[in-house]
């Protein structure tokens, strides 16, 4: 039992421990933050011409260069599908033949 207890008392000592440190690390990342948010608003002040030329060279390849991709992708797409479909065509002769001999032979005969 005394075991027990004492085992107890490791694992509480521990998580106090754990519980300090992790209080100690909250308030260094808070100093830390506020220490360097005087430099991040000035990095963000010098970043934001660059960000806006981002933007504005972004939205011309869209323009400029998205008909041409969209014209692309239909391309591929209708190759692709012929591609697929060339070694589909023997199968589907079968089957055709298959279909039309299912369909003569399940039409009522005609009375003279």
């Amino acid at each position: 039992m005394i075991e027990l207890m004492a085992l107890v008392f490791i694992v509480a000592a521990l998580l106090g421990v754990f519980a300090l440190l992790s209080a100690l690390a909250l308030v260094f990342k808070a100093i830390v933050w506020i220490v360097l948010l005087p430099l991040r608003l000035l990095f963000a002040l010098l970043i934001l011409p660059f960000l806006l030329l981002k933007l504005v060279l972004g939205a011309v390849m869209f323009v400029v260069v998205g008909p041409v991709l969209a014209v692309l992708a239909i391309v591929a797409a209708i190759v692709i599908g012929v591609i697929v479909a060339i070694p589909l065509l023997p199968l589907l002769a079968i089957g055709l033949i298959i279909w039309m001999i299912a369909r003569a032979s399940s039409r009522p005969a005609l009375a003279r």
